[in-house]
């Protein structure tokens, strides 16, 4: 999403949640090589700061549209309670405040792209996640929607990874708006001093060599990465 999709939230209200996020370990500071970690499977420890940054991904959606259903992306394995890591957990807020049932895309590979949740044929569907790279896991659930015959409206996304993942979504008739670019999400910190000031420096000289944070259970992101 550009900068006049962002003005739905004041600079000042993602600012101050950018350092919440921050004072709450889910972002915190990493190496020069990967000058930013973003955990957001810390959110499960911070239910108030969950709830909050759901709801300011929400308001990114167009005033105009409705959905029937909310799709959350979950990461390739489950956790040990049985909670399935990525955006599960602001698709779940979200469909708890917009009061509108939640689709889950089978983390299984083996489930050959099955959808938990209940559905009628023609349901318009959100997409919720995390963060983007190449944008290639929105795009394999849009597919598995479409071939549900469900419509695909937005992807509402945490953080663009600034990777070309928005272009590629674009290509694909996918409009996706994103609550934090992570080199505004950098910015953020280091005018707040939670970060130096050279990691900006840091995080323009790494998108040479494509690493820009790193998540921790995966490898660095890279351009041709997950």
């Amino acid at each position: 999403m550009n900068s006049r999709e962002r003005t739905k939230n004041t600079t000042s209200a993602r600012r101050a949640l950018a350092v919440q996020l921050f004072n709450a370990g889910v972002v915190r500071a990493g190496t020069p090589r990967t000058p930013v970690q973003v955990d957001l499977k810390r959110l499960l420890e911070h239910p108030a700061l969950s709830a909050h940054l759901s709801a300011m991904l929400w308001s990114l959606k167009d005033r105009g549209e409705q959905y029937d259903r909310v799709c959350g992306i979950p990461f390739d394995a489950v956790s040990r309670c049985g909670i399935p890591y990525r955006g599960i957990t602001c698709a779940y807020q979200i469909s708890s405040q917009a009061k509108i049932p939640m689709l889950l895309r089978h983390p299984a590979a083996a489930a050959g792209g099955a959808l938990d949740g209940e559905f009628q044929i023609g349901d318009r569907v959100v997409i919720v996640d995390d963060q983007i790279c190449n944008g290639n896991d929105i795009i394999e659930t849009a597919v598995i929607l479409l071939k549900r015959k469900l419509k695909v409206g937005e992807a509402l996304v945490v953080i663009d990874g600034e990777q070309g993942g928005l272009e590629n979504l674009a290509n694909a008739g996918i409009q996706v708006k994103s609550l934090f670019g992570i080199s505004e999400l950098i910015g953020y910190l280091k005018d707040a001093a939670k970060i130096p000031n050279c990691e900006r420096a840091s995080v323009i000289e790494n998108e040479q060599t494509g690493v820009v944070w790193e998540v921790p259970g995966r490898r660095a992101n890279r351009r041709m990465g997950v």
